[in-house]
């Protein structure tokens, strides 16, 4: 449990200059050893004086890199994590934003969770924490968890369903994703996974391990244009299912699985919709709403597509007032399926996963 690996922190920069230091100073108030920190930042021509402020914090295991000539878009965090490589930097990946921050337990927390992993023989990827929220007001909000216990979403079975269907706008903290250089698009959609959901459909091909400890602090951060990011979303659940259907060797797919993932980003989709419409974006909120359908034309059965139709064609305030109270629940804590815990648990997965080992071999082929 005291063992401590190499973390390999990367930051990426534009413009950040008020956000940098509480970040840096999260990282560097650390319950763990500095020496097994690395931290690189990777700045994209910021010209406030970021770049300025982050040399003060030099030492022998920061870097800063900077490409002036790489802004924006949605392979910053491939040329961030090419310039690991160019470093050669080694230890477990762990990526954060300018205005996030770890609390002090993190890296100490997810370090030794993946040494508890590794004696239950869990062969987890990566861990996924809970997170509190910063609005743009700078309030701090504290989520429900998503489960009870910390579990794993078993890669290969046909449990993925499960965890797929909650947290359609639920934040997380990832530690140790693994994130790549490359700039194509099956690249792209693998790096920009940023909520619960888009982790659970990671979880349907690799394991994950859940934990219910909250690691850090995230601020909002809005995309610059909604219905692309919403498509490709949905592009990305697309290129997952198919290439299910195309490898059925290697995965699980039925239709619970499918109707779980466009449940839950049609829902997230029309959450936008209400968030853009509050902003006087009626155009955009109009756009998201009939993506919503498309996305699942189920979901003109729910009640809370009902109120957004009011909201966009009449401006309703009722429904308004409706959606409101609606996206502001949590959903509640459930408990999980494959929780992870002592020797007690482990003992009873074993043999859970020994009696029922005829079952799942018709949908797992190693």
């Amino acid at each position: 449990m005291s063992f401590q690996p190499v973390i390999s922190v990367t930051i990426p920069t534009f413009n950040n200059v008020n956000e940098v230091d509480a970040t840096v100073q999260s990282i560097l108030n650390q319950d763990y050893d500095k020496n097994k920190i690395n931290i690189l930042f990777a700045d994209f021509g910021s010209t406030d004086g970021t770049v300025e402020k982050v040399l003060k914090y030099r030492r022998e295991w920061i870097g800063i890199f900077t490409l002036s000539d790489k802004r924006m878009g949605r392979t910053k965090i491939a040329d961030t994590t090419g310039m690991w490589s160019l470093q050669g930097a080694s230890g477990r990946p762990f990526l954060i934003w300018p205005g996030d921050v770890v609390y002090p337990n993190c890296f100490k927390t997810c370090a030794s969770w993946f040494s508890r992993a590794e004696f239950q023989r869990l062969n987890i990827s990566f861990i996924v924490g809970e997170a509190d929220i910063m609005g743009a007001d700078g309030i701090v909000v504290k989520q429900t968890p998503l489960f009870s216990k910390p579990c794993r979403l078993r890669g290969y079975t046909e449990d993925s369903f499960e965890y797929v269907r909650k947290g359609y706008k639920h934040t997380v903290f990832p530690f140790g994703l693994p994130y790549s250089a490359g700039k194509d698009k099956p690249s792209t959609l693998v790096n920009l996974d940023n909520c619960w959901s888009r982790f659970a459909y990671r979880g349907f091909s690799t394991n994950v391990l859940y934990i219910n400890d909250v690691l850090g602090c995230v601020k909002i951060k809005d995309p610059q244009d909604e219905t692309d990011e919403l498509l490709f979303a949905f592009e990305q659940v697309l290129t997952i299912l198919r290439m299910c259907g195309e490898l059925p060797d290697s995965f699980v797919t039925n239709d619970l699985f499918e109707s779980a993932c466009r449940a839950q980003l049609a829902k997230y989709t029309l959450w936008r919709m209400f968030l853009l419409h509050g902003r006087q974006k009626h155009k955009e909120a109009e756009d998201c709403f009939i993506l919503a359908r498309i996305i699942n034309p189920a979901v003109e059965q729910e009640a809370c597509w009902q109120h957004a139709m009011n909201l966009i064609e009449h401006k309703d305030t009722a429904a308004n007032l409706w959606l409101s109270e609606y996206f502001s629940k949590e959903e509640p804590t459930d408990k999980p399926k494959w929780s992870v815990g002592g020797m007690a648990t482990y003992w009873s997965q074993r043999l859970r996963q020994h009696f029922s080992n005829e079952k799942t071999s018709r949908f797992y082929k190693p």
